[in-house]
């Protein structure tokens, strides 16, 4: 859910120019028999090169922070976020194949499998097992992910499982990026600005609906807790995250089904 998108200035680790939007990412999970909404705000610094995404979570003590860069090449720069004394010691360096790593059974889709997908207007693909030697054009985006949850006893499966759903949330979205390349290669900037606000839009829309859900089923659950002698009951048609993500969501009024991040 987009809140604000402003033009940035040069302040601090600001860039000069550039985008900064502050978002927040619904999640919905049940906690004693009420299903409830919890948001996670981020931060964010995007310019065409380069951005910074910077989680606050509703959590004290659980942060992620994302660095990344682009650049035209395979993947060959060494340090390319300038990382320097412990951060670059420590760091693990994980090469993310868009075409030969495997996306989770529940993301794959056999039309955004890029070792069979070409596209019809630029003839780009299938990538063979060598592509990222023999592909021309070529871009890498390179990352930097941070992941810190400092609960003693949990902090180290904590952030081991951050950076693996981090992982596989980059994987699937630059499969996608690349799968859907006839649906986005002919747009102009202002198409794409369009575009932003159409989704923009279409989400703010969604999940302001599904938070009323929400606050109108956790009311009910109240409610029949006191009728029935104080045990409370989940009420049984309450589901606010029902088609929020489902591929039906992104569904036009025409029919078609259109892409959208919301479909995995």
């Amino acid at each position: 859910m987009l809140l604000v998108k402003t033009l940035s200035t040069e302040k601090g680790n600001l860039p000069k120019k550039g985008y900064i939007c502050q978002t927040v990412c619904h999640i919905g999970f049940k906690r004693s028999f009420q299903n409830c909404f919890t948001s996670l705000k981020n931060l964010g610094t995007i310019t065409l090169s380069r951005s910074q995404v910077i989680f606050c979570s509703f959590i004290p003590k659980l942060s992620v922070t994302i660095h990344t860069k682009f650049e035209d090449n395979s993947g060959t720069t060494e340090n390319c976020l300038g990382l320097a004394g412990e951060k670059l010691v420590e760091r693990n360096v994980d090469f993310v194949d868009i075409a030969y790593d495997e996306v989770s059974p529940k993301h794959y889709k056999e039309e955004e499998d890029l070792k069979f997908f070409q596209s019809k207007k630029t003839m780009r693909g299938p990538l063979p097992e060598n592509w990222k030697n023999t592909t021309s054009p070529i871009m890498c985006s390179y990352k930097v992910v941070e992941a810190s949850f400092e609960v003693w006893g949990i902090q180290s499966k904590a952030e081991e499982y951050i950076q693996k759903t981090i992982r596989e949330i980059l994987l699937l979205g630059h499969r996608q990026a690349f799968a859907w390349i006839d649906d986005w290669i002919s747009m102009t900037i202002a198409d794409v600005r369009t575009y932003e606000c159409e989704m923009q839009r279409k989400t703010n829309t969604k999940v302001n609906a599904c938070v009323l859900d929400a606050e109108i089923g956790e009311k009910s659950t109240e409610l029949e807790g006191e009728g029935s002698g104080g045990v409370l009951k989940s009420p049984k048609s309450f589901s606010p995250l029902t088609n929020l993500f489902s591929p039906s969501a992104s569904s036009s009024s025409s029919g078609q089904n259109n892409t959208s991040w919301f479909s995995w």
